[in-house]
């Protein structure tokens, strides 16, 4: 299974890559609204894990973009 995790604070988005990771997912992890569009137009993702409050634009475009 292929996660996203876009958070805009990277700490906390490697905690959870980490985690995810050890459970065999395979993991990418950016922090904007930019950066998730262009991974979301080369990749697929079956599960994302989106921050609501995004410093870099907006979570609900990254959403409607998936």
């Amino acid at each position: 299974m292929s996660v996203l995790i876009v958070e805009r604070r990277l700490e906390l988005g490697g905690l959870w890559k980490r985690h995810l990771e050890r459970q065999g997912k395979t993991v990418d992890l950016v922090s904007g609204e930019e950066e998730a569009i262009a991974y979301l137009s080369e990749h697929d993702a079956d599960m994302i894990v989106l921050d609501l409050v995004l410093e870099d634009g907006s979570a609900l475009t990254v959403s409607d973009f998936a």
